[in-house]
C-alpha cells in the first residue's frame, strides 16, 4: 500500500512540474512574440505586428501582463489600417479571443464590441463593392447572422473540455491509490467524454 502512496505522491507531483513548465514555456513564448510584434510595428510592417501579438494572446496565461497588452497593441494598429487590412485585424483579434476560451469565457464584452465592428465593416465592404446602397439593412442582418455563428464554440462542451480531462487525471490517480478496477473504467468513461468533448467544442 506504501509503494502506491508513493506513485500516487509522484503522478501528483509529475503533474503540477508538468503544469508549472507548461506555464513558463507560454510566458516565455508570450515575451518572444510580444517584443516580436514591437519591432515589427517599428518596421511599420502593420500585419505582421498584428499576427505576432495574436500569438502572444494564443499564448493564454491567466494574470499574465502581456495578454491585455497584445489586444490593446492589436486594437490600436486595426484603428490605423484602410478598411480591408482593418477587417482582417477585427478578425484576428476576434478569433484569437474565442481560441482561448473554454469554461472560463474572458472578455466577453470586447468579443461583442469586435463582432459589432466586423460586422459593420462586411456589411460596407460588400455594399462598395457590389454597389447595392439601396439594401444596406438587408445585408447587415445577413452579415449579423453569418458572423456570429463563426469562431463560437458550444458553451456546453467548452465547459466539459478541463472538467473530463481533470475526471481522467484523477480516475487514474484514483485506481493507482485504491487498486479498484471501477476508477479505471470511470477513467475510461471521462478520457472518452474528453475526447468527443474537444470535438464538439
Amino acid at each position: 500500500m506504501s509503494n502506491l502512496k508513493e506513485v500516487s505522491v509522484f503522478v501528483i507531483l509529475l503533474f503540477f512540474v508538468l503544469l508549472a513548465s507548461l506555464i513558463v514555456k507560454n510566458y516565455r513564448l508570450q515575451q518572444d512574440f510580444f517584443e516580436k510584434g514591437v519591432m515589427y510595428e517599428n518596421e511599420h510592417k502593420l500585419i505582421p505586428a498584428v499576427d505576432a501579438y495574436e500569438r502572444v494572446i494564443l499564448a493564454y496565461i491567466p494574470f499574465s501582463s502581456y495578454n491585455q497588452e497584445a489586444i490593446d497593441k492589436i486594437l490600436l494598429i486595426c484603428d490605423k489600417l484602410d478598411p480591408y487590412d482593418k477587417l482582417y485585424c477585427y478578425e484576428t483579434l476576434r478569433s484569437a479571443l474565442f481560441q482561448i476560451q473554454s469554461f472560463y469565457q474572458p472578455y466577453g464584452e470586447l468579443k461583442e464590441k469586435i463582432t459589432n465592428k466586423i460586422i459593420d465593416l462586411r456589411t460596407d465592404l460588400y455594399i462598395a463593392d457590389l454597389k447595392l446602397e439601396n439594401k444596406k439593412e438587408e445585408i447587415h442582418k445577413v452579415m449579423e447572422e453569418i458572423t456570429k455563428k463563426e469562431f463560437n464554440p458550444d458553451k456546453f462542451w467548452s465547459f466539459l473540455v478541463p472538467i473530463c480531462l481533470l475526471g481522467w487525471i484523477f480516475s487514474i490517480m484514483a485506481g493507482i491509490w485504491y487498486r479498484k478496477p471501477y476508477f479505471y473504467g470511470l477513467g475510461i468513461v471521462f478520457f472518452s467524454l474528453w475526447l468527443i468533448s474537444l470535438y464538439m467544442a
